[in-house]
């Protein structure tokens, strides 16, 4: 995505710093935040982003577009599951596909080893070989430095037309603070639309 809003548990940078390091980060030794513990996490999280704001919405539908990236790709898997996530009016909506877990590194990530088979690997991009090869040598050096991310994903809530709907935006580094993750909002991506039947 080329514009929108990132929130990083780090160093802005490493959006489009360039893949330069294995393993890049930045411990602000910031607080956590309780909400994505309690609801998402389960563990102690550190160097919490959280963006929180009220859209009026015409329509009966919200949705936004976002995009999850992280350091802890691939050697982390299973040991450090950084996370987030997006809540309209409470309700968590940053779920894989088929609802059945959180967008996060222990949830979307391709072939680790007989311990960590691939999980919803088809909405896993790898630096190395998904990420870089597609980007332009002019734009070599803005290139993401984050070892894997998703697909951009789409997240919808059904709410209550013509009225104001209280959305909350957090990620974390979970358990420790060393290596950055980050969350991508799509400019004009947090819209109202009509529900589809």
């Amino acid at each position: 995505m080329n514009s929108g809003v990132l929130l990083t548990t780090g160093l802005f940078s490493l959006w489009n710093g360039g893949n330069i390091y294995d393993n890049a980060g930045q411990n602000n030794t910031q607080q956590g935040d309780a909400d994505l513990e309690n609801r998402v996490t389960g563990e102690k999280t550190i160097d919490a982003t959280a963006l929180e704001f009220d859209v009026f919405s015409l329509n009966g539908q919200l949705e936004l577009v976002y995009q999850f990236g992280s350091e802890e790709y691939k050697e982390f898997v299973g040991a450090f599951n950084d996370g987030f996530m997006a809540t309209i009016d409470g309700v968590l909506v940053t779920l894989v596909p088929d609802c059945s877990d959180i967008v996060a590194v222990n949830s979307v990530h391709p072939y680790i080893d007989a311990s960590f088979p691939a999980i919803n690997e088809h909405l896993y991009l790898d630096n190395d070989l998904d990420i870089d090869p597609s980007v332009t040598l002019a734009n070599q050096p803005v290139k993401v430095e984050y070892d894997g991310m998703t697909i951009r994903l789409k997240a919808h809530a059904f709410v209550t037309p013509n009225t104001s709907h209280r959305i909350k935006i957090v990620i974390g580094d979970v358990n420790d603070g060393a290596l950055d993750s980050g969350l991508f909002i799509g400019e004009s991506s947090v819209r109202s639309i009509n529900p589809q039947p």
